[in-house]
């Protein structure tokens, strides 16, 4: 069970810092700062001109909004310690079963919504930012280009990897 939760933490861990926009941010950053030094050395080597100027005074610029945009970045997407990570989901262990409102709390942490059919369900669950209801029609079209590499008719299992005992 142990390493089961340590697999649960990781991958948690690992799916916040997939953050697409936080990495482009800071390679722009660095091409700029790049540019900046560049400049600055054509300065110490004596060739001032008014282009010079115009390339610093823009680069510097873009620096001060590419700081500020990385520095948003985090603070909206702070990235959680494994540790707390862990102490959240281990909190799960002392919900009371027998409560009904803490299951619905318990439940309302982790589904988002459920679809029924007559001979199928979807379960959508809550990983990704923000909650979203999915509509039947967006249900279809997903199941529609969903890969079937066993060529079943009906919906494939979760994208997580099998890891033990269900």
């Amino acid at each position: 069970m142990l390493h089961m939760l340590n697999r649960i933490v990781d991958a948690c861990f690992e799916f916040q810092n997939k953050s697409v926009s936080l990495p482009a941010l800071e390679k722009q950053l660095a091409q700029v700062q790049t540019e900046i030094d560049n400049v600055m050395n054509a300065i110490k080597a004596g060739i001032i001109t008014p282009t010079t100027k115009e390339t610093l005074v823009k680069s510097e610029e873009e620096k001060e909004t590419l700081t500020l945009s990385i520095a948003k970045e985090k603070i909206e997407r702070p990235i959680i310690p494994k540790e707390l990570i862990k102490k959240w989901i281990c909190g799960f262990n002392v919900t009371d079963m027998d409560d009904t409102e803490a299951k619905q709390r318990m439940i309302n942490v982790f589904v988002n919504s459920i679809f029924v059919y007559d001979d199928k369900m979807v379960i959508t669950f809550n990983y990704k930012d923000n909650d979203k209801a999915v509509t039947f029609d967006e249900i279809r079209e997903m199941l529609a280009k969903r890969e079937n590499p066993d060529n079943h008719n009906d919906c494939q299992g979760s994208p997580l990897k099998l890891a033990g005992e269900p």
